[in-house]
């Protein structure tokens, strides 16, 4: 194998690792902004069913006394 065929295979195969990597990168983004929003939507799921176990509490409270 010549010198210029061999540059030219590792130019092609590094050329495709770096398509590669930067597919890996966007899907892994996309990925991250999913989980991010997923775990938004759980907080804010979550402060509301504490706010409504607070006032049912109270309400409890007031109907007890």
């Amino acid at each position: 194998m010549s010198l210029q065929v061999f540059f030219l295979f590792f130019s092609r195969r590094a050329e495709s690792n770096l398509t590669q990597l930067e597919n890996d990168s966007k899907r892994l983004r996309v990925e991250l902004q999913t989980s991010r929003q997923g775990e938004q939507e759980l907080r804010s799921t979550m402060h509301s069913l504490m706010a409504s176990e607070r006032s049912t509490k109270v309400e409890l409270q007031q109907l007890k006394s």
